[in-house]
């Protein structure tokens, strides 16, 4: 798994229940962190916790983008202007400047 550059994220729309999930869900993945590392961590080999903490930290980043990117800022100006970006044949040629070299 790969791991997207800060300036590469997106944000993401959630609905009110959404979020409730995501908030339950991070606090159980840093109740079971806390609880395995003042436990004694490495020195206490108990695999099923560890299992468990991955198992929540997938669900969080699978309800995480389940939800719907929002659009930059970019993408909604063009959006507004109606400014499209097809490909006319010719690398770096647009409809706004199909007639012009």
């Amino acid at each position: 798994m790969t791991m997207m550059a800060a300036s590469q994220t997106r944000r993401r729309k959630m609905d009110p229940h959404t979020e409730q999930g995501l908030a339950i869900l991070s606090h159980a993945i840093e109740y079971l962190a806390n609880e395995y590392v003042f436990a004694g961590g490495a020195l206490n080999p108990n695999r099923g916790q560890i299992e468990a903490i991955e198992l929540l930290m997938a669900r969080n980043r699978e309800l995480y983008l389940s939800c719907p990117e929002v659009p930059s800022l970019w993408q909604r100006l063009r959006s507004l202007l109606h400014i499209s970006r097809i490909r006319l044949g010719e690398p770096g040629r647009t409809q706004l400047n199909r007639g012009r070299i």
